[in-house]
């Protein structure tokens, strides 16, 4: 072997055994992925609330007589499991609890203009 290939080919069994090494990450939810999208041109913010759900919100720009608002577009859609409480919803903000009975999990979202909070 020349020198020049064994130079090249160093690098690239090194790539390879670290490729080897690498462990996949988890797959997410289909459900979540599927849903959760924004449609293309849409006014829509959308959010994935970690393993907890989906929350669509409707955002109305403001205009020459009314200041630009916010509200849920639809119910929040959830994971199994999960039961979601809205806390608030609108003009100015949008507050989603979410809870899951069996293992304790608590989320929330927090939408306000200019501000995501997920916890």
């Amino acid at each position: 072997m020349s020198y020049r290939l064994r130079r090249l080919g160093a690098p690239a069994l090194a790539a390879a055994a670290l490729a080897a090494l690498a462990v996949p990450s988890p797959a997410l939810s289909a459900t979540v992925l599927d849903t959760c999208d924004t449609p293309v041109g849409s006014s829509l913010v959308v959010n994935r609330v970690v393993e907890a759900g989906c929350v669509r919100i409707a955002v109305t720009p403001a205009t020459a007589t009314a200041p630009a608002s916010m509200r849920l577009f639809n119910a929040p859609e959830t994971m199994p499991g999960w039961v979601y409480t809205v806390a608030k919803n609108g003009p100015s903000s949008v507050v989603v609890k979410f809870a899951n009975a069996a293992t304790g999990g608590k989320r929330e979202l927090s939408v306000k203009f200019g501000t995501t909070v997920i916890k």
